[in-house]
């Protein structure tokens, strides 16, 4: 709309129905000397479209000091919106194309280890695989939260029933078999890796995905900055 059509008539008659009732209240406070936080208006075009805008509102004191009115300072942001959605879009897509073959893996390696020709080895290198595919598809649902974070302020954590020793033991035979991305293993040839989590530990209450990649983290940390020697794994029980 044009300055001409616009100005003399009331906010209301430009702003998305059921955005109406939220700005009455936070002009309705700013009459009363409350300035508002940032709020977030849709307003209509001549084209029927929303534009996305960021405002705050503030009481507009006259010579007196009394509230004359109110004053509005914000910026449009429906193409940051749009680029969100985008980028959600575009995740999800990722996502899903990732998933699929990650399962694939999960489920030939579970069949082969169910297998009654595959060794105890066999199915010891088997189960490695399957861990490590569960942890990629784990990190591909972690970008969805971490998406999930920044628009919602939430993330989503499970609950399962988590025995740390198991958590450890598979954690130091993953870094053993694992390599950087320069192919070069983790575990240097002067480095070992010892395990003294004590046997018998209860149980917790915790996400076991993130358990699993916070204890990864910290060993393979502590690699980087060890030359030689060992690097111990171990826990204090409390009764």
């Amino acid at each position: 709309y044009s300055k001409t059509e616009v100005l003399g008539r009331p906010l209301e008659q430009h702003v998305a129905e059921e955005f109406r009732t939220m700005v009455r209240e936070v002009f309705g406070g700013a009459y009363k000397g409350q300035a508002s936080a940032k709020f977030e208006m849709h307003l209509r075009t001549r084209a029927k479209q929303d534009l996305l805008l960021l405002l705050n509102a503030t009481p507009r004191m006259g010579p007196q000091g009394s509230i004359v009115g109110v004053i509005c300072v914000g910026q449009d942001i429906t193409h940051i919106r749009d680029l969100e959605q985008k980028k959600s879009s575009f995740l999800a897509m990722i996502t899903h194309e990732l998933k699929s073959p990650l399962h694939g893996i999960i489920g030939l390696s579970n069949a082969m280890a169910d297998s009654s020709d595959a060794t105890d080895k066999l199915r010891k290198n088997l189960h490695m695989i399957q861990n490590c595919a569960s942890r990629l598809v784990d990190m591909v649902t972690n970008i969805m939260d971490a998406s999930v974070l920044v628009q919602d302020q939430k993330m989503r954590f499970s609950c399962d029933v988590v025995q740390m020793e198991n958590i450890v033991e598979e954690v130091i035979l993953l870094c053993q078999h694992s390599v950087d991305r320069r192919g070069k293993p983790v575990v240097k040839d002067d480095i070992q890796l010892i395990n003294e989590m004590p046997s018998g530990l209860p149980a917790i209450n915790a996400d076991a995905d993130r358990i699993t990649q916070l204890i990864y983290n910290l060993i393979t940390n502590a690699l980087k900055f060890t030359h030689a020697g060992h690097v111990k794994v171990s826990a204090e029980a409390d009764d």
